[in-house]
């Protein structure tokens, strides 16, 4: 079987217990994909900025990040059964944190924010943190 994600070969027996339950993912894939979200808050000037993380303590690989997407439902969920509202859920990535301190102005009217990353940040390189 290979893995839809990683595109990786793993053998597995098939018998009549797996036979229609086919798991199209390997182990590692699996894995990472039963991960809890670690979720962060941010308190604000003008209010909160929550961070979810869907794959906490993990760096995904530029090629996987669309086959990891899927993930983004879990904080969509989140965003969208949450009380109070959100009034803004953004989602985020690595590449959006150079621009991270020019969003701020544009924050300022809304107190409940919510930012969806797949995989950690490196809030140290951010000029907001120094």
């Amino acid at each position: 079987m290979n893995c839809r994600i990683c595109n990786t070969m793993e053998l597995r027996e098939t018998n009549f217990s797996n036979l229609f339950r086919q798991n199209d993912l390997c182990s590692t894939c699996q894995k990472l994909m039963e991960l809890t979200p670690l979720e962060i808050e941010v308190p604000t000037d003008h209010g909160i900025i929550d961070l979810i993380v869907m794959f906490p303590g993990h760096s995904l690989s530029p090629n996987h990040l669309n086959s990891f997407a899927q993930k983004y439902e879990v904080g969509l969920k989140i965003a969208i059964t949450s009380n109070p509202r959100y009034d803004i859920v953004l989602f985020f990535e690595e590449a959006e944190l150079v621009y991270f301190e020019r969003w701020f102005p544009y924050f300022q009217p809304y107190s409940r924010i919510l930012l969806l990353a797949l995989s950690d940040l490196n809030f140290e390189t951010s000029v907001m943190f120094r």
